[in-house]
């Protein structure tokens, strides 16, 4: 019996970066998107046709795992174990609810994924995914998910793995309550230093060839003010540690030391050292994404 194992999350979440790394210790198949929206029977993913079956049917049945669409996946999971007996699912949308999949999937194993939200619309922005944005910023669907995540055992972080690659992987694996070593554990952090995923090969909805670079910050102003002016969104942000004051990002992506010495009249300021005691928050908070980067 193959043995599925979940990524929930919302879009450019890290889920694709966290999925292959977990996958290439053992070359788990990867199941990417396969409830839909797209049909991915053709390149680059050349999924069996049941895929497109299940597609429609999860999309006609209101994104619910009825017994029919749950059938279909299983047999769909079955066809696409490349023989360790693993699939891992990337699922980055709110449906189906952790209640829903669980009763559908009692035996499947998940993890459900935040990043920091800013960086993360940030990067729908970079790469022309607009089209629900505005004019909201997806807060309200950053908010579902939130009150989602917090509620679940299994709930990840993904700037963990920045900080310790190691232990990240070691604690999804044990979510997923699968068998691995430490050596699968260095593997599984190796790949994410030699491997970039800078999407799951969906198109960009803007005209350009050129893509944006999301090491650029494109969020204005006055989205950063909207979602830490939302207490239930700072709470969490709060909660995995994420800046709170929106001067940080303007910052930590755009201000290098000489652009905060001839802003703010600084002298001798230490190297990496963020500027928050040499400068009241209401000044930096005055200082816009345009002042920075200029």
């Amino acid at each position: 019996m193959t043995h599925v194992v979940w990524i929930f999350s919302l879009p450019r979440s890290g889920t694709s970066v966290t999925a292959y790394a977990c996958a290439a210790p053992w070359n788990h198949a990867i199941a990417d998107e396969v409830l839909g929206p797209w049909d991915r029977t053709g390149e680059p993913y050349n999924y069996p046709q049941l895929q497109r079956q299940l597609c429609a049917e999860y999309m006609s049945s209101g994104c619910r795992l009825t017994p029919n669409v749950v059938s279909i996946a299983n047999e769909l999971f079955a066809m696409l174990d490349t023989g360790t007996g693993v699939v891992i699912s990337k699922h980055p949308h709110l449906r189906p609810s952790p209640d829903e999949f669980r009763r559908a999937f009692p035996e499947h194993r998940a993890i459900w994924l935040m990043r920091n939200p800013l960086p993360r619309v940030n990067s729908l922005i970079a790469r022309g995914w607009t089209r629900d944005l505005r004019p909201n910023f997806e807060i309200e669907r950053f908010r579902d998910f939130a009150r989602i995540w917090i509620r679940q055992p299994e709930r990840m972080v993904f700037e963990t793995m920045r900080k310790d690659r190691a232990a990240y992987f070691r604690s999804i694996l044990t979510h997923w309550g699968l068998d691995f070593t430490e050596e699968h554990v260095r593997a599984a952090a190796g790949y994410t230093r030699s491997n970039y995923h800078a999407n799951s090969k969906e198109q960009s909805e803007q005209s350009s060839a050129a893509p944006v670079s999301e090491k650029h910050w494109h969020l204005p102003d006055h989205a950063v003010r909207m979602y830490h002016d939302d207490s239930e969104v700072r709470s969490y942000m709060k909660l995995c540690g994420y800046p709170t004051k929106p001067w940080r990002y303007r910052y930590e992506q755009n201000m290098t030391e000489a652009r905060l010495q001839r802003l703010f009249k600084l002298k001798d300021l230490p190297s990496g050292m963020v500027p928050d005691q040499y400068v009241p928050d209401d000044a930096l908070d005055a200082v816009s994404v345009t002042d920075v980067t200029a």
